[in-house]
C-alpha cells in the first residue's frame, strides 16, 4: 500500500554529495558495527561500488542503488577500495498530521530500491542539495525560496519512488522479480521513446538477455501486451498527438512511424482508434472550432 501523502509532510533538513574517502565506511567499528539512523533520509549511489549489510543481508551496492533510511534502524556500508563510492545524500523528516515524526509502518515502501535512470535521479538530488548550500545539520530551521523548492523536490521524488515501488510490487517480490519487473518497464520505455524508429523483438530479447519468446511472454506478464500489441499501441498513439499537434500530412506520419504503406497504417489506425486518421483530424478541428468563444 502506497503512503497518505495527504497526512503527511516533509520536513528537509540537510543535503550532501560527494565521492567517498579512501578509508570511510557507514557504521562504527567494532562488534556492533552498524550506524543507527534518527532521521528519514534518501540515500544514492550515483558512482562506484561497495557492500550494504541489511537485516541480515549482504548487498551488493552499484550505481543506481537507492536507500530509503529509517529512523531507529542500522546500517553498514562500506566501499570499494578501487572504485570509490559516489553517493547524493539528504536527510529529512516525515511529519503526521499532528506535527510529529511519522513512524515507520507496514505500508512504507521498502528501504532498498534500484533506480537505473541516474541521470533524473542524481540531477534532482543534485540540485537539492545545491537549493540547500551544502549545509550541515541546522539547528534551527529558516524558510526560504530555495529551501521551499528544494522540499518540492524532494517531496515529488519521495512520491515517484513509493509509486514506483507500489506499482512493482515491491513488498511482495523476491530481488529476482523485481529486477525482471525493471527491466520490462525500462524496455516498455525504450519502445515509447523510439516509435518512429521502434527496435525489433529480437533485439529488445537479445538486450535482455532472453530468447524471443521467453522475453515477449515476461513482457506480457509485466506490461500486460506483448511486445507487438505494445508496439503497435504505441504508434497509434504517437500518431494522434501528430494528427492533432502539427500540420503533417497522413504520409508524413506514416513514414515518420516507420510504416512502409500509408494505407495499411490507415487500416491500423482505424482499427484501433474507429475512424480513419483523416477524419480522426477533421473531427477534432471540428470540435475545437465549436469551443472557441464567440465574439460578441
Amino acid at each position: 500500500m502506497a503512503l497518505d501523502w495527504g497526512s503527511l509532510t516533509v520536513q528537509i533538513l540537510w543535503g550532501e554529495r560527494a565521492r567517498c574517502e579512501p578509508h570511510w565506511r557507514l557504521g562504527r567499528r567494532g562488534p556492533d558495527s552498524s550506524s543507527v539512523v534518527n532521521k528519514y533520509s534518501i540515500w544514492y549511489v550515483w558512482a562506484g561500488r561497495g557492500m550494504l549489510r541489511l537485516g541480515g543481508n549482504t548487498i551488493s551496492l552499484r550505481t543506481g542503488i537507492c536507500l530509503w533510511m529509517r529512523p531507529g534502524c542500522k546500517y553498514l556500508v562500506e566501499q570499494d577500495l578501487d572504485d570509490r563510492l559516489g553517493v547524493s545524500a539528504v536527510h529529512f523528516d516525515l511529519l503526521d498530521a499532528n506535527g510529529e515524526q511519522a513512524a515507520p509502518g507496514s505500508t512504507y515502501p521498502p528501504e532498498l530500491h534500484d533506480l537505473p535512470d541516474v541521470t533524473y535521479t542524481d540531477a534532482v538530488l543534485k540540485r537539492i542539495v545545491e537549493l540547500l548550500g551544502h549545509m550541515e545539520e541546522p539547528r534551527t530551521q529558516v524558510d526560504s525560496p530555495d529551501r521551499d523548492t528544494a522540499t518540492l523536490l524532494l517531496t515529488a521524488l519521495l512520491r515517484d519512488i513509493d509509486a514506483r515501488s507500489e506499482q512493482l510490487g515491491y513488498l511482495h517480490q523476491d530481488g529476482a522479480t523485481r529486477q525482471r519487473r525493471s527491466e520490462m518497464l525500462r524496455l516498455a520505455a525504450l519502445i515509447r521513446e523510439n516509435s518512429g524508429e521502434m527496435p525489433s523483438v529480437r533485439d529488445l530479447a537479445n538486450e535482455a538477455g532472453y530468447t524471443a519468446d521467453h522475453f515477449a511472454r515476461v513482457f506480457e506478464s509485466v506490461i500486460g501486451q506483448n511486445p507487438q500489441a505494445y508496439a503497435v499501441q504505441v504508434r497509434i498513439n504517437r500518431a494522434r498527438q501528430l494528427l492533432l499537434s502539427t500540420d503533417l500530412s497522413i504520409k508524413e506520419i506514416a513514414d515518420a512511424l516507420g510504416y512502409q504503406d500509408v494505407f495499411f497504417f490507415s487500416r491500423q489506425f482505424k482499427q484501433k482508434v474507429g475512424v480513419p486518421p483523416s477524419r480522426y483530424r477533421q473531427n477534432a478541428v471540428q470540435l475545437a472550432k465549436q469551443s472557441m468563444p464567440v465574439a460578441k
